[in-house]
């Protein structure tokens, strides 16, 4: 039997189903998940054994992703006139958020992972590529090997994909391309929807050049201040995210705030003048923290720790953390499976003397408690009141001062900036 005989059956009999409705787009969604689930290909063919086939034939289906933009690698398995199956395997943990230029659905294959959806209300529309809104989280959930979800074109399915295992792997039916779509957005919290294949040559080329810049000690601030005042929108975005993806240097502040650099702060001032709309200043520091987070989940590398770490990027309500927590062990207090993970992460260094994979520098006995206890109350009197019976030796002026060393200790740790919301 050929590999990929149960993709060609599901091809073909998505394409039968498909043809009944007049090739109706408003209708593929339902049918390509609809076959996925009748057929189970996670049940009956494993992605090694694709990937496998691939060393072995003499020339592949067409491939929609050439570049391997989306996926690590992406591969075609299936091509017909309207859509096309694809196997994505993933390594990095973390997609971005995303609406999607095109309709189908997709079969967890390998692995599992946490789905968060999202909805963005648009408030400023800057150009055809690039809004400003306000971007929430709807709910997010644990999808499991086997799992099937559909795919709406545009804002109507907006998430995003938090992979627990190393590797994963997802199947998806989708069409070519749905123009109603377009352009497809990734989205920046607290609100910023941008176009991720938005192509001018000589913006990217210019980019290029800044990086080169950068990369040989040679980028002359006033030169690239000039060249914020005068490019287009798109650009100053580019420009700005890269310098400060080259320059950052984590410095914790006393208020836990992400990486800083002072450097690019007149830089990020010119955007802030000439595109207040933009919120440009949060959403960078949103995506600094992020991508501190992402870091740690990197070094951990137990499946309760990654969970964790997923639940506390993709989930911005401590309400919501413990939900996602007590779906995964339903037998296990969430309180206790959370303070348990963070404990571990905070006794375990990433290096001989570098901080924990909490981020932070310690983390002292009483440290556990505080964190027990953030989970628990809504304010720092609550949270005092709550810890005064864990540290009855002392007096009122006592407790206070205990749990104040253990926040500081406990701020720059980007992994609790969700816990440490609801009293700061």
């Amino acid at each position: 039997m050929h590999t990929l005989t149960v993709i060609e059956e599901l091809g073909r009999s998505i394409e039968r189903a498909w043809a009944e409705h007049r090739h109706d787009e408003r209708v593929f969604a339902e049918i390509a998940a609809d076959q996925l689930r009748r057929l189970d290909v996670h049940d009956r063919l494993s992605p090694w054994e694709v990937l496998r086939w691939s060393l072995s034939e003499l020339e592949l289906p067409t491939q929609r992703d050439q570049p391997g933009r989306f996926g690590q690698p992406p591969l075609t398995l299936f091509n017909a006139p309207r859509f096309h199956i694809d196997v994505y395997l993933w390594f990095d943990s973390t997609t971005a958020i995303h609406a999607h230029g095109f309709c189908g659905a997709f079969q967890v294959w390998h692995g599992s992972s946490v789905q968060t959806l999202w909805r963005f209300d648009e408030t400023h529309r800057h150009n055809l590529f690039l809004r400003s809104g306000v971007l929430a989280a709807e709910r997010s959930e644990t999808l499991t090997a086997g799992r099937v979800q559909s795919i709406e074109p545009g804002d109507a399915f907006i998430h995003s994909l938090y992979h627990l295992e190393h590797p994963s792997a997802t199947l998806v039916v989708r069409t070519h391309r749905s123009p109603v779509a377009m352009p497809q957005f990734n989205y920046l919290s607290p609100g910023l929807a941008y176009d991720p294949f938005f192509d001018d040559p000589t913006a990217a080329k210019q980019l290029q050049v800044v990086r080169a810049l950068v990369r040989s000690g040679r980028a002359d601030d006033e030169l690239l201040a000039s060249l914020l005042d005068t490019c287009d929108i798109q650009s100053c975005l580019g420009i700005v995210r890269l310098l400060d993806s080259m320059w950052s240097v984590p410095v914790p502040t006393a208020a836990g705030d992400r990486p800083t650099n002072d450097r690019l702060r007149p830089f990020v001032e010119i955007i802030d003048r000439r595109f207040p709309e933009l919120q440009f200043r949060a959403v960078l520091d949103h995506e600094r923290w992020a991508n501190r987070v992402s870091s740690i989940r990197t070094l951990a590398t137990d499946p309760d720790q990654r969970f964790v770490l997923a639940a506390l990027l993709n989930v911005p309500t401590v309400e919501g953390i413990l939900s996602l927590v007590a779906g995964r062990h339903a037998d296990v207090d969430p309180i206790d499976q959370l303070t348990d993970v963070v404990t571990a992460l905070g006794r375990t260094r990433s290096a001989v003397d570098g901080p924990n994979l909490l981020g932070s520098d310690g983390f002292e006995p009483i440290d556990e408690f505080v964190v027990e206890a953030l989970l628990q109350v809504e304010d720092r009197s609550a949270l005092d009141r709550r810890l005064a019976r864990d540290l009855a030796h002392l007096d009122a002026d006592g407790v206070r001062a205990e749990v104040g060393r253990s926040l500081d200790r406990l701020r720059p740790s980007p992994v609790l900036r969700p816990l440490l919301a609801t009293i700061d």
